[in-house]
């Protein structure tokens, strides 16, 4: 009893630690017009547009940034950015038509928002 439960916690582990390298990561990325942008959920094969303004190099104020994975469309984001991070009121729009409206402080949606199929 006790080596099959060790053998199932050294499993357990390896897999854990498998899918742990699949992990996502902050990261600036460059929108090709003089303007980047904090992407909280960064892979491999990530690129932005930005249509807006920029301070410092930063996307900032109004404006569009569309997310593609490997050259497609994977989520888009209508609001406002400060200093290259999502801040303010926008609606984010994901690949499988979800939409999310909403205050977005930090990156992420600052209470529940408004979530539409």
């Amino acid at each position: 009893m006790r080596t099959t439960l060790t053998l199932i916690l050294i499993l357990t582990s390896f897999l854990w630690g498998k899918a742990q390298t699949y992990t996502l990561e902050d990261k600036w990325v460059d929108c090709g017009n003089n303007a980047q942008l904090l992407d909280p959920y960064y892979s491999s094969g990530i690129t932005f547009t930005w249509s807006g303004s920029a301070k410092g190099g930063k996307a900032n104020g109004q404006g569009v940034a569309t997310k593609y994975v490997n050259g497609k469309f994977e989520s888009k984001y209508e609001g406002m950015y400060r200093n290259g991070i999502r801040e303010g009121k926008g609606t984010f729009t994901h690949m499988d038509g979800s939409v999310k409206n909403g205050y977005f402080r930090k990156r992420t949606t600052d209470g529940q928002g408004n979530r539409q199929r």
